[in-house]
């Protein structure tokens, strides 16, 4: 196949699907508005040439996102740049405060889309770049319509909905019938013994230390802060896990915990108990930055992710799309969502804003250095 060929792959397919229904073609073959919008894009795209992201750290967000684009648009090149949105937001904000505007779309958690890039004002609304019809139908996503993680709704686009797995485990030391609430986790026998990513910052731990607040109330953790181990370091308690130096984890990185697991190392998860789990955007939450420098090419890249060959590349990594028309079969299924499992929403703004005002401040109180 030649590179014109290929690099038209992805437009031609909606192309051919669409033109084969008479009720949405025109008269005589005339292209209807979204198909010529959408040569116009690709065409403007080609010539920017580049489309710039921050996006996860980690091979594995490099294979979703830029090798599974750049196999549909070989002509448009990816400069990615993957971190944490903590270590991504500060040389972000040095940069458009020197003048500097480098960004066109990032890809991350809501904590940073709905608190950094909110109040920076650093985002576009997304709805107006979007073309793609199957984007754009809202019956196609979970509950019939568009999530988002930003106080007005309309700029941080929530594209994954997981639910977490609760608890990491090595399956040589812990008997996971031991555990049918969370509240065996503050038995005496496992003082000590549980990792934690640090819920006094933003990362996995504080999600799952606010799920715990609202699930189980003040009482719980002010119990559980008494027998955690802390870390500030993502890949460390899995690996602590895995070679048996501590028996479980809470509020660990999902991503690593799933690296590790895919390797066969001795690490296994119980995806939820008695009292339900949160649901969590994960990396998934795509902003369509203002004063972007490639805005077709970022157009372009942002209907292509949305799509069902986008979202179908997304969901590579585990995470489960927020589409609900495409197959899940490459989604852990600790990354499922459940019928009749309770679950709390943490993929919102509020959800953020609340976590930041409440359960961040509890775990400053009840966990000292």
């Amino acid at each position: 196949m030649n590179k014109a060929r290929r690099a038209n792959r992805f437009s031609l397919a909606w192309l051919a699907a669409l033109l084969i229904t008479p009720t949405i073609v025109m008269a005589q073959g005339t292209k209807t508005g979204w198909q010529m919008d959408w040569e116009r894009l690709l065409e403007a795209a080609k010539k920017e040439g580049t489309v710039s992201l921050w996006g996860p750290p980690g091979a594995w967000a490099r294979v979703s996102l830029v090798d599974e684009f750049q196999k549909s648009f070989p002509q448009i090149k990816v400069d990615y740049q993957g971190a944490s949105g903590s270590a991504a937001w500060p040389k972000i904000e040095a940069e458009r405060q020197a003048g500097l505007f480098t960004l066109d779309v990032h890809i991350g958690g809501v904590a940073t889309s709905a608190t950094s890039l909110y109040k920076a004002k650093a985002q576009q609304p997304i709805e107006p770049a979007l073309i793609l019809p199957e984007v754009k139908e809202r019956k196609d996503w979970w509950q019939g319509k568009f999530h988002f993680g930003d106080p007005e709704e309309k700029f941080a686009f929530v594209s994954s909905i997981s639910p977490i797995p609760a608890i990491a485990y090595n399956p040589q030391t812990v008997d996971p019938r031991e555990f049918r609430s969370y509240r065996d986790l503050i038995h005496p026998k496992w003082k000590g013994k549980i990792v934690m990513f640090d819920p006094r910052v933003a990362g996995p731990g504080s999600a799952r230390w606010h799920f715990f607040i609202e699930a189980l109330g003040k009482e719980f953790v002010e119990q559980l802060a008494k027998q955690l181990i802390l870390t500030r370091d993502l890949r460390q308690p899995v690996e602590w896990i895995a070679s048996g130096k501590v028996p479980m984890g809470v509020g660990l990185s999902d991503v690593h915990v799933a690296e590790f697991t895919k390797k066969g190392a001795s690490v296994a998860q119980l995806s939820h108990l008695a009292e339900g789990n949160y649901l969590s955007a994960g990396w998934g939450t795509v902003n369509f930055i203002e004063r972007a420098p490639h805005p077709n090419a970022a157009r372009l890249y942002i209907n292509w992710l949305l799509s069902k060959e986008g979202q179908l590349a997304w969901q590579k990594s585990g995470y489960n799309s927020a589409r609900v028309d495409i197959s899940k079969e490459t989604v852990d299924p600790a990354n499922r969502i459940v019928d009749g499992v309770t679950y709390y929403e943490q993929f919102t703004a509020r959800a953020v804003i609340r976590r930041e005002e409440i359960s961040t401040k509890l775990a400053r109180e009840f966990i000292k250095d």
